[in-house]
């Protein structure tokens, strides 16, 4: 057993926070900002990849950026950032 602090120093956590809940909801509402299909996306890509050899995990990741790209959910982010408003997302899955 040892502290968040220790955890840190020996590399299993990424930082240590005054407020680590504040700090979790504050990125959840940053990944739930960001489109469903990005999101799904990046998920696919990291489970899979530990898997994967080098070369099928770049074409996944080629796989997974063409179909973002061509996504209503892409569209809408790139729209949303040009207006200076909030995304309206469709779900992840019919897009």
């Amino acid at each position: 057993m040892f502290s968040g602090v220790e955890a840190h120093a020996y590399g299993f956590a990424t930082r240590v926070c005054d407020d680590p809940h504040a700090e979790a909801m504050a990125t959840a509402r940053e990944i739930a900002a960001r489109s469903p299909s990005a999101v799904e996306a990046a998920k696919r890509i990291y489970n899979r990849g530990p898997s994967l050899s080098v070369a099928e995990a770049m074409l996944l990741e080629s796989t997974e950026q063409d179909a973002l790209k061509a996504g209503v959910n892409q569209a809408e982010a790139v729209a949303a950032g040009r207006e200076q408003r909030l995304p309206k997302f469709v779900n992840a899955r019919s897009d």
